[in-house]
């Protein structure tokens, strides 16, 4: 019996010690979005840089792994992580994928994003309510959810016209093609600063505020521990702030 128990009470220091080493390092496919999201992902003199990219660069500090960043479409970027060929998915709220086959698992919060109506100065006007868009048309980016607005796009009560790229969807408001469309507040920022025919476009009323995560296959749901601690530190260290204020 003593023997028997000396036994038990070793394996179990046996098992105690195995679940409490560090995982092992892997390799894991991250989705950015073909294109230019800037100031999440943009080519730079033929090098592609941005928010996204830093932190996934800072994040290989923190954690053991190495991420590979994998560009696609929208549409098919979403189609591979529902097929777990896409380990993770950045800068993303579960509202926007709640409907997806596999909605995934989520990190931390490490952003709170902010969505905006944009207009040109002659087309500005306030909005306050949801129905102060009925009858107009409002372009957004092909694949972007905007949860207060979606039941309005369906209805037809607010017309939707889509592009696969913020600067193409810029450049149609610019040319008065569109009067108003919806744009993540950091990347109207971005374009406007570049000057010329987006300088003077007007920012208006906010159309979204979602706490940003990274969204995981659930296939990797052991390795969101390690990445949240991680995030917590990024957050903490002050080190993802200056990410965001690097591209401000």
């Amino acid at each position: 019996m003593a023997k028997a128990m000396r036994y038990l009470a070793a394996f179990s220091a046996g098992c105690l010690l195995f679940t409490a080493l560090p995982l092992a390092a892997e390799t894991l496919i991250v989705t950015l979005f073909s294109g230019e999201v800037p100031p999440y992902s943009m080519k730079i003199n033929g090098k592609r840089q941005g928010i996204t990219i830093d932190l996934f660069t800072l994040l290989a500090k923190y954690t053991p792994h190495n991420y590979v960043l994998h560009e696609a479409p929208v549409a098919r970027a979403m189609h591979e992580f529902d097929l777990g060929r896409i380990d993770i998915e950045p800068g993303v709220t579960p509202a926007w994928r709640q409907h997806r086959p596999v909605p995934g698992i989520y990190s931390i919060v490490y952003e709170e994003a902010v969505d905006v109506i944009v207009f040109k100065e002659k087309n500005r006007f306030e909005l306050n309510e949801v129905s102060d868009l009925y009858g107009k048309t409002v372009g957004i980016v092909r694949g972007y959810s905007y949860p207060g607005y979606n039941q309005a796009f369906a209805s037809g009560k607010i017309k939707k016209v889509e592009n696969s790229i913020e600067e193409n969807l810029l450049k149609q408001l610019a040319l008065d093609r569109i009067e108003q469309i919806f744009m993540g507040y950091r990347t109207v920022l971005y374009f406007k600063k570049q000057g010329g025919a987006f300088k003077d476009l007007a920012i208006g009323d906010v159309v979204g505020r979602n706490s940003i995560s990274l969204r995981l296959h659930p296939s990797k749901a052991y390795l969101l521990p390690g990445i949240n601690a991680a995030l917590k530190k990024m957050l903490d260290s002050g080190e993802i702030q200056a990410i965001f204020d690097k591209y401000k």
